[in-house]
């Protein structure tokens, strides 16, 4: 079985965990500093330097990288020197000037790295606080807001370290908490107004997966609004993975054996990438090498899969790399389990619309995207009424592709399809095509020139405005001109001499003017 012969890297196999993963050196190993890591970087030390801001949020999907990079940059500052060093072979040289200015070192950071949950924050914090500097401690009664800051604040100056760094991953919990409860959240504005007088001392970033004010969307407008005030406390930092940097990770994520090798089709990787670069010319320009990687990934799902963990229903813990990983029907580890590695396979756009429909639909029913998943669920029951295997395969490869073709620009065009089958259906492909285009199932957006599921009526607008266009064989200038109802603006040297045009004039420059440029006039429609 693929299985055997197709691993997944053991780093990218489990989440990560920045209270007990930090201080672990195997926890560096593999991470991968690509440009919109280095993005953060820049803009965090940057405002570092520049400002009195030491609030930050750090915002950005699930499985984007935000909790491997929280690990990088504390232990970038780490009181033990092995552990810095490491953390510095991990990032690219041009951060380290803007760095070191930023985090000046001597003995290293007090780490203070917090997992959020849904509780009060105030405790937790100070939990956190009473594990690290005294273990052994019983637990007191519930400090106030009041009291954690000034604790904090006496730690941030300790002469044993250059400052205190708190870092709270999954701060979300923690505002959905307060949310639920309806808990005073001013303590996230006097801990960041802490932070942004203790000249440099005492820096907090907060993680999270959407923008602050949204965790109080179901509250009142006015609790709403003070939300708002306390996220103008934080400078929001977004970390968005482009596809191509998706796709590298991808490609480092799966390792197959050397005999597999063979079997990788580069002229489909090509193509792919072809069709990709069409739309985005600023593309990697190792986006070819890239899919070749992901071998048994198909180039065409190797393009959606860092886009579709991005959609409302696709921000899940399990992010991409947990699909890699997913036991659940119909995911790749389905897929390797029970495909022979000598059968000449990929997984396709139809093996993932499988997992969707099994494990994701109802999350995609509720999202944004509901109404248009319904069509295309609509489509491909009509195709499987008809019990033709090949059809039903070629409507659920379009289904995926037109679903994700904004955020990928991978289109469902006749040399994507064709990828994706190879020489298997080649010659019967155009057929198929047709005939599901007859059937009401699919469209040829010609602007796009690719295939996408049919929306709407049986009315076919381009085959229409075609038989309207044959049946013109001349312009009715006049009609033309009393429909336009547009006067043209006369230049004063030709009014001046003349001292007067009449109407007729105007009406006849004008049919003049329409006639002269309706001669070069090509139809163009969508």
């Amino acid at each position: 079985m693929l299985m055997d012969k197709v691993k997944i890297t053991q780093q990218y196999q489990r989440s990560v965990r920045i209270d007990t993963d930090l201080g672990r050196l195997d926890s560096l190993d593999g991470y991968i500093c690509n440009k919109s890591a280095q993005n953060v970087f820049n803009n965090l030390c940057t405002q570092i330097i520049n400002s009195e801001q030491r609030a930050f949020t750090l915002t950005g999907p699930y499985g984007s990288g935000k909790s491997s990079l929280a690990i990088t940059l504390l232990s970038m500052l780490h009181p033990n020197e092995k552990i810095r060093n490491k953390a510095y072979t991990r990032i690219d040289k041009s951060i380290f000037p803007l760095f070191k200015n930023a985090f000046p070192i001597t003995n290293g950071w007090n780490i203070l790295p917090i997992t959020g949950k849904r509780a009060n924050v105030v405790q937790e914090i100070n939990n956190s606080l009473d594990k690290k500097t005294k273990p052994n401690k019983k637990k007191e009664i519930k400090p106030t807001g009041a009291d954690l800051i000034e604790r904090l604040k006496v730690l941030s100056n300790s002469p044993s370290y250059d400052g205190l760094i708190i870092v709270i991953d999954e701060m979300g919990k923690f505002l959905e908490y307060s949310a639920q409860e309806e808990n005073d959240i001013h303590f996230y504005q006097d801990l960041a107004e802490a932070a942004s007088r203790s000249h440099g001392k005492l820096i907090v970033i907060g993680i999270l997966h959407q923008a602050f004010r949204q965790y109080s969307s179901k509250l009142g407008n006015e609790i709403q609004n003070e939300w708002a005030k306390v996220q103008g406390r934080y400078a929001d930092i977004p970390l968005i993975s482009s596809s191509d940097e998706t796709i590298e990770l991808l490609s480092k994520a799966i390792s197959i054996s050397e005999d597999l090798k063979n079997d990788v089709n580069v002229n489909v990787a090509q193509i792919v990438a072809d069709e990709v670069r069409k739309r985005r010319p600023s593309i990697s320009a190792q986006l070819v090498e890239s899919l070749i990687k992901c071998w048994p990934l198909h180039p065409t799902m190797a393009t959606i899969l860092g886009p579709a963990s991005r959609r409302h229903f696709g921000q899940n813990e399990r992010s991409i790399f947990g699909f890699l990983c997913s036991p659940e029907p119909h995911a790749f580890y389905d897929f390797l389990k029970s495909t022979k590695d000598s059968e000449d396979q990929t997984y396709t756009p139809e093996h993932y619309w499988n997992f969707l429909r099994t494990n994701l639909e109802p999350a995609i029913l509720s999202s944004p995207d509901g109404h248009r998943w319904a069509q295309s669920v609509e489509a491909v029951e009509r195709v499987e009424a008809g019990s033709d295997k090949l059809k039903v395969s070629l409507i659920k490869n379009i289904a995926i592709l037109d679903f994700f073709r904004n955020s990928t620009g991978l289109p469902a065009s006749n040399e994507v399809i064709k990828s994706i089958y190879q020489s298997n259906i080649s010659n019967d492909l155009e057929t198929l095509l047709n005939e599901l285009k007859k059937s009401s199932v699919i469209v040829y957006r010609k602007h796009l020139e690719s295939w996408a599921v049919f929306e709407g009526s049986d009315f076919d607008i381009d085959e229409e405005i075609k038989n309207e266009l044959n049946n013109i064989f001349s312009l009715d200038y006049e009609l033309l001109s009393k429909a336009a109802g547009i006067r043209p603006v006369v230049a004063k040297k030709t009014l001046l001499p003349n001292r007067l045009i009449t109407l007729d004039g105007y009406i006849s420059l004008f049919i003049r003017c329409i006639q002269r440029e309706a001669k070069k006039f090509i139809p163009y429609y969508l």
